[in-house]
């Protein structure tokens, strides 16, 4: 899931210029005139308009960019004076608004507080130049606090994360969100302004709360959101493979290792990324440090690996069990690819899977080891990184239908051998210039018949919503 900054809304929702970053004045020989270019966010990209919609206690920061008269242009956010016509609905900053949700210093010039439902005119004014646009705020839908773990073991960390819904999207928010303990308890645990709880001791359950603090005292508890975060001590350390039903692993190959608390009772805690993989003979296998819990194989024997929680000799740290993994060398015979056919939308993704079958019986998946490609890289890339060997993504928003062959290669026998799946990627529905509701009106083509089911050219649903 992208995260949302008040800075930067997710490209894929996004109408906006590309503009030079820095606010410098232009090589030319007058200032010409004044434009805004909004952050549009889904639901306010109809063409031939320059209305930005914005969310009801979410900033965000439109570019104001001058015209020279050469033709030249520069971005004047920080040079403008901003005002707004009705700051109940937005205030806009100036650099002289304090931040509000823990970050230390003002919001930047040009950016956008939205306070409350409404539409408002906002103006940036240079040397008797000003450029206009109207701003329409909306209200939320609802905010959710979401986390992987909520039990905690001393000295590990867990990042939570609010999750904001309008009408036309769901994100996660990266700022604009303050975090605190109802009751602060620095002995059992602290958050920070990312929302990473640091669990320090053993203690009472704390009730972690992230407020959105721009509209905090007009929306109450409408604008936040609490879960129970519970710091315990720990049992055990569990190590599990990647590969189910067998202990063994192949020459040159690797498996991924997770490290899993055990508190005894109820929900275990994901430590993979917080604790030290390490094998008792590093000639054989050796426990890759990134990605952690990655256990590469070298040559055939067998390796015990194990995992700490915690400095090493320090008296609380936490061992876990020794697993024993043999590691063989026997012949690739065949592989294949799955799954052999896959759609997607047109910014989708999709993981591929590519499993060897060895002499003896032994069948593991080998997507980390062979070679992946794409017949058409305009359309699709596919990645062959150790985290994301195997997923291919769309590259273009399609207008219509594209077939993509996939191709995964391996070495049999000294011979490349090569197994390939079919990848069909499907425009989005309010893109692909068709009436799939049969409501007589198409996509984005013409804003005046404007199809009312697209709530921005990346909707993949037509359909008109609900009175």
């Amino acid at each position: 899931m992208k995260r949302w900054t008040s800075a930067t809304i997710p490209a894929v929702l996004l109408s906006t210029l590309a503009l030079g970053a820095c606010d410098s004045i232009g090589e030319g020989n007058g200032l010409l005139r004044l434009e805004i270019s909004p952050q549009r966010s889904a639901g306010s990209e109809e063409l031939g308009t320059f209305r930005s919609l914005a969310y009801q206690c979410l900033p965000q920061t439109p570019t104001v960019f001058g015209t020279f008269t050469n033709g030249t242009s520069a971005g004047f956010n920080n040079r403008a004076t901003w005002t707004s016509s009705d700051e109940s609905v937005v205030e806009v900053s100036n650099g002289d608004i304090p931040r509000v949700d823990g970050v230390a210093g003002n919001y930047g010039f040009g950016t956008l507080l939205p306070r409350a439902p409404g539409t408002a005119t906002v103006t940036a004014s240079f040397v008797g130049l000003s450029a206009s646009i109207p701003v329409e705020v909306r209200a939320f839908q609802s905010i959710e606090l979401t986390t992987g773990d909520r039990r905690l073991a001393p000295g590990t960390q867990q990042g939570f994360e609010l999750n904001i819904t309008t009408d036309t999207f769901t994100q996660v928010l990266a700022d604009s969100v303050a975090w605190a303990f109802v009751t602060p308890d620095d002995d059992t645990a602290t958050v920070n302004a990312a929302g990473i709880v640091t669990a320090v001791a053993a203690g009472d359950p704390l009730e972690l709360r992230a407020t959105l603090p721009l509209c905090a005292d007009d929306l109450g508890a409408a604008a936040s959101d609490s879960v129970q975060v519970d710091v315990e001590a720990p049992v055990a350390l569990i190590l599990a493979g990647e590969f189910t039903g067998t202990n063994d692993l192949v020459v040159a190959t690797s498996e991924r290792y997770t490290a899993m608390v055990d508190f005894g009772a109820g929900p275990e805690q994901d430590v993979t990324g917080q604790v030290s993989f390490m094998t008792d003979d590093n000639a054989i296998a050796l426990a890759s440090p990134a990605p952690n819990g990655l256990l590469v194989a070298l040559t055939t024997g067998t390796v015990n690996l194990t995992a700490r929680l915690g400095e090493e000799d320090a008296a609380d740290a936490l061992l876990s069990d020794p697993l024993t993994v043999n590691i063989v060398d026997p012949a690739l015979e065949s592989f294949a690819v799955t799954p052999a056919t896959a759609s997607i939308p047109s910014i989708g993704s999709q993981q591929f899977v590519a499993t060897g079958s060895y002499a003896g019986g032994l069948i593991q998946p080998i997507t980390r080891h062979v070679a992946w490609s794409v017949d058409d890289t305009v359309s699709a890339s596919i990645s062959n990184a150790a985290n994301t060997a195997g997923q291919a993504s769309s590259n273009l928003l399609e207008g219509e239908e594209q077939t993509v062959t996939v191709s995964a290669t391996a070495q049999i026998d000294g011979a490349a051998v090569i197994e390939t799946a079919t990848l069909s990627i499907q425009p989005v529905a309010c893109s692909n210039g068709l009436d799939d509701d049969g409501d007589g009106l198409i996509d984005f083509e013409d804003e005046a018949i404007r199809d009312p089911g697209c709530s921005g050219r990346f909707d993949q649903d037509e359909t008109d919503p609900l009175p």
